[in-house]
């Protein structure tokens, strides 16, 4: 199985190493960010890094940024309705995630182009 890349999240401690293939969402919250993980001994980090800085170090066949505070990870994502995406999340067993207004176009051609390469 895939274990994903590592990405270094760094905040008020050490840095932490965490593998993508673990985060479930990243919520933006002022200059931090909260990685949602479906780890249960980590659960949500808050990190010192962007939420534009945490974009562009995923990899964008696994995950999309589907409005200014929120990127998610597609192999978490259960369906799309609508304007909405429901999410499994570790935390709460399902997160609803609004898909922006001027994301929406990218965000359906990014899971189409996901569902179709097989990695679902």
């Amino acid at each position: 199985m895939d274990e994903g890349k590592l990405i270094k999240l760094t905040g008020n401690w050490n840095d932490i190493m965490i593998s993508e293939n673990s985060i479930v969402r990243v919520i933006a919250d002022g200059k931090k960010s909260k990685v949602v993980t479906n780890d249960p001994e980590r659960g949500t980090i808050i990190t010192t890094i962007s939420i534009k800085n945490l974009e562009e170090m995923l990899s964008k066949d696994k995950f999309v940024r589907t409005g200014k505070s929120d990127i998610v990870s597609f192999s978490n994502i259960i369906r799309i309705e609508g304007s909405n995406i429901v999410l499994k999340s570790g935390e709460a067993g399902v997160d609803i995630v609004k898909i922006g207004t001027t994301y929406r176009t990218e965000v359906l051609a990014a899971y189409d182009k996901y569902v179709l390469s097989g990695m679902l």
